[in-house]
């Protein structure tokens, strides 16, 4: 409570913490980089699939860390975890990555992958502009799967298969019993696809069930199968769908998505 006195008049205000949202002392922060002084910024995506009891106290806490240390973007907080988009002073990564897993322990779970896309300039920045500021929203989903509402609650969305490197994956795909799952909708796909590869062609991702009760039907249960989407985060649902669903017991998405692929196999081809 404080209590004011002005020309005789007084006033109480009263301010009520939710012991739930996570404010770290400020001290914590001190001796870090000025964001302000990287030349450029560097465009990143990540999620993680986490119980999160009290998603809206979550929502809170990240922002006034993340703000802090400069990060831009849009993220989405929802009870089965986390999705994020953001642009982060590049300076700052480092930074980023220990702080979140220091300052969230129950939400990382000392495991946080910085899936990087690429690195601008603050004047290419200025002219493009993908993030103004930082927006954490409270959702339903990070993802929409079409499940939310569905009686049939049994399936663990935090347990999608394994998850494969790159440059693994890329061994992976020369195995000829393998299925290959492209799992974006149709107006990615008609980009390019890998070979061989089965396209969903969802024009939503709530489409994917039936379509992969089709494709997979009949297939044997120990049969190798390959899945991958832009940023790898759609994959962890399909493959927790077709574990626990559909009873396949060699389930891989690639790490990252196409987005890490074509970083990891350029970055090869270089050395």
């Amino acid at each position: 409570a404080i209590q004011s006195i002005d020309n005789g008049e007084s006033f109480q205000l009263f301010v009520d913490i939710n012991p739930s949202i996570h404010f770290p002392p400020i001290d914590s922060l001190i001796g870090i980089p000025d964001y302000l002084e990287s030349n450029t910024l560097t465009m990143l995506s990540f999620y993680k699939f986490v119980n999160i009891s009290e998603p809206v106290e979550v929502a809170y806490s990240l922002e006034y860390v993340w703000k802090r240390l400069g990060v831009l973007g849009r993220v989405y907080v929802a009870s089965e975890g986390i999705n994020a988009q953001v642009a982060i002073p590049t300076n700052m990564l480092d930074v980023f990555k220990k702080k979140s897993l220091e300052e969230f322990p129950n939400i990382f779970q000392n495991e946080l992958y910085l899936n990087i896309d690429h690195t601008l300039t603050r004047d290419q920045y200025e002219i493009t502009k993908p993030f103004k500021s930082l927006h954490i929203r409270v959702r339903d989903q990070i993802v929409a799967d079409g499940y939310l509402n569905n009686p049939d609650k049994s399936i663990d969305w935090s347990n999608g298969g394994r998850e494969m490197p790159p440059i693994e994956w890329h061994k992976a795909l020369d195995n000829p019993e393998a299925i290959v799952l492209d799992c974006r909708n149709s107006y990615e796909t008609d980009v390019g696809l890998f070979d061989k590869a089965i396209p969903l062609n969802t024009t939503f991702f709530r489409d994917s069930w039936e379509i992969l009760d089709e494709i997979l039907d009949s297939k044997p249960k120990d049969t190798p199968i390959l899945t991958y989407c832009t940023g790898g985060i759609r994959c962890v649902k399909i493959n927790a769908y077709i574990e626990q669903k559909l009873g396949f017991q060699n389930v891989n998405r690639l790490q990252g998505g196409i987005i890490a692929y074509s970083r990891e196999l350029e970055q090869l081809n270089k050395n």
